[in-house]
């Protein structure tokens, strides 16, 4: 309310003293003028135009203060807004239409407050084994085609935190930070078991290298879920975390569809867009990594990794 009164008195102010105009080109206002004016009941063109211009730039001020969801969403017409001012750069017409106001609306469906969905699309629940087949590399690809798919699912997991339902509940300010915070990293655990069980071998949890991946993979996507709902808020886009793929080396190749390989890359962010934790997402950006595993091709038609990094036994390499 204490915005708005304040808003109201600027409004107030530039309409009694005109202190505010476009950068339109001024013709003095003659005396002759003013009088053919009075005697004829019409303002003169320039005046009503400088009238014009101060209500144009007091609308400029509301909207200002409105939600930026709702200026990303009118962004689009200023360009046409610009052209109506009758401003160029050979200052060759001065005419105009009055400008047009336009209603603030949320879009359909978007909390103007946090930009989350107010009703996220409901989904038919899916099973824990429903949704690991979703995630299984099928077999029978190359080295290099593998790596690919392998790339695309850990982009996914590091990002799998994501979502509207758990923007919605992030901004449930009945809970502490601390609270809606654990809620994250909780839902990020149950992720890393789906990934887990649709890439690993399914003895995994008694390999070392692997469970180590598991553990610690929720706590940096939970913090990356929470930089995309910040941002999803006020941010100018979405964040956005990219594995890119850069090349495979092929190190051990039976030709039956179990491989070491050597899968080297880059990762970035589009922090330059964000406008929350910014410094700390930059950290993540333009970074170079070389990923070693070994992959065994299952029973089932699915290729999973066997070992990670260190976990490959020398002999092997």
């Amino acid at each position: 309310m204490q915005k708005y009164l304040q808003y109201q008195a600027n409004v107030i102010y530039l309409e009694r003293n005109l202190a505010l105009t476009v950068d339109c080109p001024k013709r003095p206002v003659s005396k002759a003028i003013l009088l053919t004016a009075a005697s004829s009941g019409k303002e003169p063109t320039h005046m009503r135009q400088h009238v014009e211009s101060v209500q144009q730039s007091a609308q400029e001020v509301q909207d200002k203060q409105k939600p930026l969801w709702y200026r990303k969403l009118v962004a689009g017409t200023a360009a046409a807004a610009f052209a109506l001012t009758g401003c160029s750069a050979a200052g060759a017409s001065s005419e105009r239409p009055a400008p047009v106001v336009t209603t603030p609306s949320a879009p359909e469906g978007v909390n103007p407050r946090t930009g989350c969905l107010i009703d996220p699309p409901s989904e038919v629940p899916r099973s824990h084994e429903e949704l690991v087949a979703e995630l299984e590399i099928p077999a029978g690809l190359e080295p290099e085609e593998y790596a690919q798919e392998y790339l695309n699912r850990l982009e996914q997991w590091y990002m799998s935190g994501a979502t509207e339902e758990a923007c919605n509940n992030f901004y449930d300010f009945s809970k502490t930070t601390e609270v809606r915070r654990g809620e994250l990293l909780a839902a990020a655990r149950e992720d890393s078991k789906i990934f887990a069980d649709a890439l690993y071998v399914p003895d995994w949890e008694q390999r070392g290298d692997l469970q180590y991946a598991y553990k610690s993979r929720p706590e940096t996507s939970a913090v990356m879920a929470e930089w995309w709902i910040k941002n999803h808020r006020d941010g100018t886009e979405d964040f956005q975390f990219k594995i890119n793929y850069g090349s495979t080396d092929v190190l051990v190749d039976d030709s039956d569809g179990n491989f070491i390989i050597s899968i080297n890359g880059t990762q970035d962010t589009n922090w330059e867009a964000m406008e929350h934790d910014v410094t700390n997402i930059k950290e993540l950006d333009e970074v170079s990594f070389d990923i070693k595993l070994s992959v065994q091709t299952q029973e089932d038609g699915t290729m999973k990794v066997a070992n990670l990094g260190a976990g490959i036994p020398a002999t092997q390499q």
